[in-house]
């Protein structure tokens, strides 16, 4: 779509003299109205949005500064070391999930499951409703705790479930 802004032509305005001969090289003036006009516009709307921006009208709080000021404590009598088998539990670290699958795993973990017996839907390696349910069931079924997203526990588990 193309707009022709030569058909754009402001009234003449009544003066007290003839208006004045155009010359054939000159400019006409209607699109450059126009043209002027649309940019006022667009400016405005620019300035509009700009105003509507929290960030830019209002600057960010600064941050007081405080000094920091070491505790006072009193001098506790110095604990004997700990052995081995004296470690507090809170200390020990727990064993990490294994990692997630990919998704050519989790087409694995619903081929297996639907030669199970239970309903993944298609084996897509998507985690749809399906799969989230038949994972679950087949879980509860065999003693297996969950994570919120299907791991490698989960993958060894269906294949020695399959075996």
């Amino acid at each position: 779509m193309s707009i022709d802004l030569g058909q754009f032509r402001l009234p003449a305005v009544p003066s007290g003299e003839p208006p004045a001969p155009k010359a054939s090289n000159a400019p006409a003036t209607g699109p450059m109205v126009v043209i002027g006009l649309l940019s006022a516009a667009l400016f405005g709307l620019f300035y509009m949005a700009a105003l509507n921006n929290p960030s830019i009208v209002a600057p960010p709080k600064p941050v007081p500064l405080v000094a920091k000021v070491a505790p006072v404590t009193t001098a506790k009598p110095a604990a004997p070391p700990l052995t081995s088998s004296q470690v507090p539990a809170a200390t020990v670290p727990k064993p990490e999930r294994p990692r997630l699958v990919t998704r050519g795993e989790l087409r694995e973990i619903q081929t297996l499951l639907k030669d199970a017996g239970y309903d993944p839907g298609p084996a897509d390696g998507l985690m749809g409703r399906k799969t989230h349910g038949a994972i679950a069931a087949f879980a509860e079924a065999h003693g297996i705790e969950l994570g919120p997203e299907p791991d490698l526990a989960l993958l060894e588990a269906v294949r020695a479930a399959a075996r």
